[in-house]
C-alpha cells in the first residue's frame, strides 16, 4: 500500500513562518489535472524511497506553525501520521540518485526563497 506524502513549504518572515504559495514546479500529471505549471505542494507522489527518507524524522508538526498550513492540516481526515518538518539545510544534505529529478527542482527551487526556509510535511494511506 502506498503513502502520499503532503508537504508544504513555509518562509520565515521575522518571527512569524508564512505558507508559500505556487512556486513548485509540478509533475506532469499535475500540470495537466490542475492545468498551470507551478503549485504550492512538494514530493507530492508515491514514492516509497522518498517515504523512506522523510519519515526518519519524526518530529510532529512544529508549534509556530503558519496559521494558514494548520488549517490545511486540520482539513485532512485522521488517518495522518508521521508529522514533521525539515530545514532547507536539512533537505539540502538529501543525495540519493534513485529520487527522480522533481526532487532537485524543488530544492533548486526552496533555495530562491531563502535560508530561513522549511518543508512541513504528513502521510496518509
Amino acid at each position: 500500500m502506498g503513502r502520499d506524502i503532503h508537504a508544504f513549504a513555509e518562509v520565515k518572515n521575522g518571527s512569524k513562518w508564512n505558507k508559500v504559495g505556487d512556486h513548485f514546479t509540478l509533475d506532469d500529471f499535475d500540470k495537466n489535472e490542475l492545468g498551470k505549471e507551478k503549485g504550492d505542494t512538494l514530493f507530492g507522489w508515491r514514492h516509497s524511497l522518498m517515504f523512506n527518507i522523510l519519515a526518519r524524522t519524526p518530529r510532529g508538526l512544529p508549534k509556530d506553525i503558519s496559521e494558514e498550513l494548520k488549517e490545511i492540516y486540520d482539513t485532512f481526515p485522521v488517518n495522518t501520521h508521521w508529522e514533521s518538518y525539515l530545514t532547507l539545510r536539512e533537505l539540502t544534505k538529501i543525495k540519493n540518485k534513485e529520487l527522480n529529478e522533481l526532487f532537485y527542482i524543488h530544492i533548486e527551487e526552496l533555495k530562491q526563497l531563502g535560508e530561513d526556509t522549511r518543508v512541513v510535511f504528513w502521510f496518509d494511506n
